[in-house]
């Protein structure tokens, strides 16, 4: 008897407080939640916006090699092992950091100012706090960062699904900072180089990996749904390359964006 293609391996629910918009999961945490079933380097789709306090089932699809996110009979994720090369910016040390984050451009506007990672309406010890401000080229983010000792795990290092929350809201304002475009999360992959250290400050630095400017028909007005493909790393204070990310993001219309 041949065994199921997609075989139940757990159920988990992503809280309120770990939201993106106000009533959907922020995509990084979502992505790392998910990537947490996997050894080693993968890559995640995101198909919906994540369902926030609904029990989600873990899926495995033997025969293609993924594993799935699932609201009932909906897909909202999918994760399959896949090697990250990428190549990085030379790093932003922590004092040019620290002097870049109050020119976060979603301190002046942002679309979802509850963001659990970027969201400046998120108090201490609740969201991530991370703001990352434009460099004086406008050819990357950064932010300084000190992870909160709740975020640890078992190991006393950074839980990975908050390196991977960590890693997404930088990408994104690397591609928005210069048009003040609207956004969401599509696609995500993660390497984790070294644990994580909780309670040391650190650096998140996002950047374009293509150049949204460069193209006239990037006019949010008339072009949803375009792809924008940006990295973003997280860095030791004195440089060392921690973990690093690639994403994709999409142009979305605020007014019709149904999380």
């Amino acid at each position: 008897m041949n065994e199921p293609l997609a075989t139940a391996l757990a159920t988990l629910c992503i809280e309120q407080c770990f939201h993106g918009p106000p009533r959907s999961g922020n995509g990084g945490y979502v992505c790392g939640r998910l990537a947490e079933f996997i050894d080693g380097d993968c890559r995640v789709r995101l198909l919906r916006p994540p369902p926030l306090e609904r029990e989600l089932t873990v899926r495995a699809d033997s025969d293609a090699g993924t594993l799935s996110l699932c609201d009932g009979e909906q897909v909202i994720a999918q994760a399959q092992p896949q090697a990250l090369e990428l190549t990085l910016p030379a790093p932003v040390f922590l004092a040019e950091a620290r002097a870049l984050s109050p020119r976060f451009r979603g301190f002046e506007a942002h679309a979802f100012p509850g963001c659990f990672v970027c969201g400046p309406e998120r108090e201490p010890g609740d969201g991530l706090r991370i703001f990352p401000g434009a460099t004086e080229d406008g050819s990357r983010v950064a932010s300084p960062w000190r992870p909160d000792p709740t975020l640890a795990g078992k190991d006393g290092c950074v839980r990975p699904r908050f390196v991977w929350a960590a890693l997404d809201c930088p990408s994104g304002w690397a591609y928005l900072h210069p048009g003040g475009r609207v956004a969401v999360l599509g696609q995500l992959a993660v390497h984790i180089e070294v644990p994580v250290p909780v309670a040391q400050d650190l650096v998140v630095v996002g950047w374009p990996i293509d150049d949204p400017t460069a193209d006239p028909s990037a006019d949010p007005t008339t072009n949803m749904g375009r792809k924008h493909r940006c990295g973003s790393a997280l860095f030791s204070a004195d440089g060392e390359p921690l973990a690093w990310a690639a994403a994709t993001w999409f142009d979305v219309d605020l007014e019709n964006f149904t999380p």
